[in-house]
């Protein structure tokens, strides 16, 4: 009897075994047809065409740097232009109207004593550029050899002889500033 049920125990492990390694061999198929399809999944996912608003995006996204780009080029040529223009303007505005002040050469953020306030301020005289509406070239305003530039008033005071040169209006501007210089200041103003 001993024997009976110990051949009955090594067959029923032997089974137990036999089907343990089929349910192990079947396990590691499934196992590696997953790793196969993963690798396919992920090899079709890197070589995958983009999708149709993706590329409608991206090529929106380019055009609209283009357009960006030929702005900022015209936008720099423009800069350029004005710059050799203004430059232009200075220097015939200087050789035209000689040694008063020199339009341009100013630099209005260096930090001056009173002839670099009094040459700012000769710049623009009663609220309106230099000659606005008093301008005179030559002996138009009926000054003999005339000054060149004349400021005043109005377009009726450089005629009537009542403007002032720039130059005056300069040295005038000068003596004012010195003398607001040498003020004495409050404490702590």
């Amino acid at each position: 009897r001993l024997d009976a049920a110990g051949e009955e125990h090594a067959a029923a492990t032997g089974r137990l075994a036999a089907e343990f390694r089929g349910a192990q061999a079947l396990l590691q198929e499934q196992l590696d047809a997953s790793r196969g399809e993963l690798d396919e999944m992920r090899a079709r996912f890197e070589a995958r065409e983009p999708r149709e608003e993706d590329v409608r995006e991206i090529e929106e996204l380019r055009r609209q740097v283009r357009e960006k780009d030929e702005l900022v080029r015209r936008t720099y040529e423009e800069m350029k232009f004005f710059k050799l223009e203004l430059k232009n303007r200075e220097e015939n505005f200087n050789q035209r109207f000689g040694g008063g002040p020199r339009v341009g050469v100013m630099d209005p953020l260096a930090k001056g004593g009173a002839a670099g306030k009094s040459a700012a301020r000769a710049a623009t005289l009663g609220g309106g550029t230099v000659g606005a509406g008093a301008m005179s070239i030559g002996g138009a305003s009926g000054r003999a050899g005339g000054a060149g530039l004349v400021t005043g008033g109005g377009a009726g005071a450089s005629a009537a002889g009542g403007g002032e040169t720039a130059e005056a209006v300069a040295a005038r501007l000068a003596r004012e500033d010195a003398r607001q210089a040498a003020k004495p200041k409050p404490p702590g103003g």
